[in-house]
């Protein structure tokens, strides 16, 4: 399992409006999924050092099957019934930039949870991969409702793992995190 992870920030402080216009597109994308989509949400987290100031900041997640659903979801984001939604939140947008993870251990599901964190971390120099993957498989089971992701490509700035869990039940990391406050703020 994939997932193309989108950070973004929009134009103005109208958060309800921006929001709609996201919950409109994930709806969109479930109504007519490209193949190889599974589900989408999108975040309200705490600013990540690589965007700029603005009035919120956001992290979309579109979950994936494979590499080649990466490109039927770039071309069916803009096609078809889901390109008014796109189109409408996109020129809402301010700012963006985007990474693509492999699911490492944990859930790959919606987070439930009503606040949520998100911890970006890199794996200390010198520390094979197995080590420190299998460290982090050890940490999602300690904490049911976590999900642990590596980047697969980097496609701008930002961590090498992302760890998605429950607010002030982040398991033990194996390795420094800045963990960021988070919300789900739409789904479908």
């Amino acid at each position: 399992m994939l997932a193309y992870l989108f950070w973004h920030t929009p134009q103005s402080a109208d958060g309800p409006t921006y929001e709609r216009g996201l919950t409109a597109f994930h709806r969109a994308l479930a109504g007519s999924p490209p193949d190889g989509f599974v589900r989408s949400w999108t975040l309200r987290v705490a600013r990540p050092a690589w965007l700029p100031d603005g009035p919120a900041h956001y992290l979309d997640w579109y979950l994936i099957e494979t590499f080649a659903a990466l490109g039927e979801l770039n071309d069916g984001a803009i096609t078809g019934t889901r390109r008014a939604p796109h189109d409408d939140v996109a020129a809402l947008a301010r700012t963006g930039t985007a990474a693509l993870v492999g699911h490492v251990a944990g859930t790959t599901d919606v987070p439930g949870a009503p606040a949520l964190a998100v911890a970006l971390l890199d794996k200390p120099a010198g520390q094979p991969y197995s080590t420190f993957r299998a460290d982090l498989t050890e940490a999602a089971a300690a904490r049911p409702g976590t999900g642990c992701w590596m980047r697969q490509m980097t496609l701008g700035p930002g961590p090498e793992f992302v760890v998605l869990g429950e607010a002030g039940r982040m398991p033990a990391l194996p390795a420094p995190a800045t963990v960021l406050d988070a919300a789900v703020v739409a789904t479908a």
